[in-house]
């Protein structure tokens, strides 16, 4: 289970970027969130936006690079 993802200097990312599943403090959406134990309580889902050429594919490829590497 991916609950947080960090990368930096990997294609036009230079500087750490964190990507986090972790849920706010807020309940209004309780019924949706996952919790896998006691203490964390994550999100079902993320979504990365931006605009044109902002890096958001480099960092799906970061993710992707990672599990790649991790299965060799």
């Amino acid at each position: 289970m991916l609950i947080q993802f960090t990368v930096e200097n990997h294609r036009s990312i230079k500087n750490s970027a964190v990507i986090s599943f972790a849920a706010s403090k807020d309940k209004s959406f309780e019924e949706y969130l996952l919790h896998p134990d006691e203490k964390k309580t994550l999100l079902p889902v993320l979504a990365i936006y931006g605009a044109n050429a902002a890096g958001k594919s480099n960092v799906l490829h970061a993710v992707s690079y990672t599990h790649l590497r991790a299965h060799e």
